[in-house]
């Protein structure tokens, strides 16, 4: 810890002291973007080096509690491709490169997706929130690429350069950029980069020039050892500076042409039609929990009455389920609303239980489509580090699934949750059904009124 502090500390010496962080470039920015939905706000930041940034938050006050994705972009035959290359462990489970529809771009919309079958329409972000613009930031960003991938993303979306960055446990402070006809632009945290000439032979890289803030001369010799280049030389104002000597070796961020080939196809009409009616209707599940300490296993047994209302033109849904125990008595009455998320390729739900203020979230990932199974996750920061959630449901067939869920805390079997879905197919009216639901949630949460069984 003691030595990334140090490093840290260095970089900022070698060309001034105690200067304010450097402002964003808007100049380089092709877009930001939002769609906006019952869960949450989606954005994605496109630049003009063909680098994006995608992020979903599902409460951006609470903006740890979300999704992100980093990676290359490019348009080809009225697609957009997305080559995701880091993101939230959520999305390992989700095709790295895919191809999304794209159609009626105009200069403050597009529409995304064939999926759901409206589209979902991304409106430019005119003023973007300051706690989402920092996240759609690139020296934000940076650290989590890395870490997740080892690729570097350039913080100065530049084109038709040569760029070095160094790494220090994630951390990148300082970037260069060779620019074409030997210019050259170095960029530090603390915000007095540098301008001025580089010039190679061989191994050897030089660079000189002026710092932005104190207007210090700079003269920077590197040697490029195992394919990176590492500082030999540093003078400042024509006094060494030997600190600099220490600073991690530049490793070279490499650009990608990004083309539709491999990229995996939307969600077809067909899947997505089931996909819908599966999650649509009313259901009744059986739920049975084993409870696991040092002693024994605990068994505990109840069941939901399920009743959603999906739409497959928008993507959205909201359903309500009650939880009886073994003698029917109401226990909880749950409200979930969700969406298929075309940006991220996931499904975006969120739960909250009546009389309760606290909302949770879930992403949904599709890992096969035949028989239709889903695994679900908690975003990072809804849950504690030392516990690990594992769920799945499966789609046996047109009326049943099967669901399972494994709490563990500190790699030890906590609870395990069997579960057993079927369609009620009884030709009582979903309408009414969900509206009584719907009813008694508000009822609950403005009147705080005893819960109780439906008279259904």
């Amino acid at each position: 810890m003691l030595g990334h502090v140090s490093i840290a500390l260095t970089i900022c010496l070698l060309f001034s002291v105690n200067v304010g962080a450097k402002e964003q470039d808007k100049e380089a920015l092709i877009g930001v973007w939002r769609f906006s939905s019952p869960n949450g706000n989606t954005y994605v930041r496109f630049r003009k080096d063909h680098w994006y940034v995608g992020l979903h938050f599902f409460d951006e006050q609470q903006h740890d509690y979300g999704v992100w994705s980093v990676g290359h972009w490019g348009i080809n035959d009225k697609s957009l491709i997305l080559q995701r290359v880091a993101g939230g462990q959520e999305l390992d489970k989700v095709a790295a490169k895919r191809a999304i529809a794209i159609s009626d771009v105009k200069d403050d919309r597009f529409v995304l997706g064939t999926v759901p079958f409206d589209g979902q329409v991304f409106k430019r972000v005119k003023v973007i929130p300051p706690n989402v613009g920092r996240h759609l930031t690139s020296s934000v960003r940076a650290q989590g690429v890395y870490a997740r991938s080892k690729i570097i993303f350039p913080e100065d979306p530049l084109l038709d350069v040569e760029t070095h960055v160094t790494i220090d446990g994630g951390y990148s402070p300082f970037h260069l950029y060779l620019l074409p006809a030997g210019e050259l632009l170095a960029t530090v945290r603390n915000g007095d980069d540098l301008t001025g000439k580089w010039q190679r032979t061989g191994d050897i890289l030089v660079l000189s020039g002026v710092s932005k803030l104190t207007n210090a001369n700079i003269t920077i010799k590197l040697k490029r050892i195992n394919g990176q280049y590492r500082v030999v030389f540093f003078t400042r104002n024509g006094t060494p500076v030997p600190q600099a000597l220490t600073l991690p070796p530049f490793v070279e961020s490499k650009r990608v042409d990004v083309v539709q080939d491999g990229s995996s196809p939307e969600l077809t009409a067909g899947f997505y039609r089931k996909l819908n009616s599966f999650i649509g209707g009313r259901s009744k599940s059986e739920v049975l929990k084993t409870l696991y300490n040092e002693e024994e296993k605990q068994k505990e047994a109840y069941h939901y009455d399920f009743a959603t209302k999906s739409d497959a033109h928008s993507g959205v849904f909201t359903g309500y389920a009650r939880q009886l125990d073994e003698s029917g008595e109401l226990e909880t009455l749950m409200r979930t609303t969700g969406h298929y998320n075309a940006l991220l390729g996931t499904l975006m739900t969120t739960y909250q239980v009546a009389g309760d203020e606290n909302q949770a979230y879930r992403i949904g990932v599709i890992t096969r489509q035949d028989p239709l199974t889903t695994e679900w996750f908690y975003p990072a920061g809804t849950h504690k580090e030392q516990d690990l959630y594992i769920m799945d449901s499966v789609m046996e067939n047109d009326r049943e699934s099967t669901s399972r869920k494994v709490h563990k805390k500190n790699g030890k079997l906590c609870c395990v949750y069997a579960i057993k879905t079927t369609k009620i197919v009884d030709g009582q009216s979903l309408e009414i059904t969900w509206n009584a639901y719907k009813t008694e949630f508000a009822r609950i949460n403005e009147d705080e009124v005893e819960l109780r069984p439906l008279p259904f």
